[in-house]
């Protein structure tokens, strides 16, 4: 059995460190979750990104995600509108990691943070870095539509 990719994006072309200073920047979408690659997945990130025209990022795991966050800032830091237009959903199971990490000086890199889970939250009342939450798919995208247009 071949193992699965730890990362999948979705959307139009995959950006590169070239990407970022020619285009204007679009909204991402990071979905740090294990059901991110489960079956029914793609529906969902096709869904995201064709209803809010966004690029969505798929993780396996906080694990993940932060090694490529360390491996992608590493050498400079994001310019600023590029993070402003970034939305990250964690799963319950991941949104500990993830928020030690953000809390060692990271802030900055989720200034749109929704925890997905049926006690979700229970961990929005523990980090002011939590925008909100969603107990369930359908409810994450009412809240990444209210989201990007609150941002508009």
């Amino acid at each position: 059995m071949s193992a699965s990719p730890s990362s999948v994006v979705f959307g139009n072309s995959p950006n590169t460190r070239q990407d970022d200073h020619h285009r204007p920047t679009a909204w991402t979408v990071i979905w740090i979750d294990e059901v991110a690659f489960k079956s029914d997945a793609k529906a969902k990130k096709d869904g995201l990104s064709e209803r809010f025209k966004v690029r969505v990022k798929a993780y396996k795991s906080s694990e993940k995600c932060i090694r490529a966050f360390d491996k992608r800032y590493k050498e400079r830091p994001p310019s600023y509108g590029h993070v402003q237009k970034q939305i990250i959903v964690v799963s319950e199971g991941n949104a500990e990691e993830l928020l030690d990490y953000l809390h060692r000086g990271k802030e900055w890199l989720a200034p749109k943070l929704i925890i997905l889970g049926p006690t979700s939250g229970q961990l929005r009342r523990r980090s002011k870095l939590v925008s909100a939450t969603a107990r369930n798919w359908d409810q994450l995208m009412g809240v990444v539509g209210r989201t990007l247009r609150e941002a508009s």
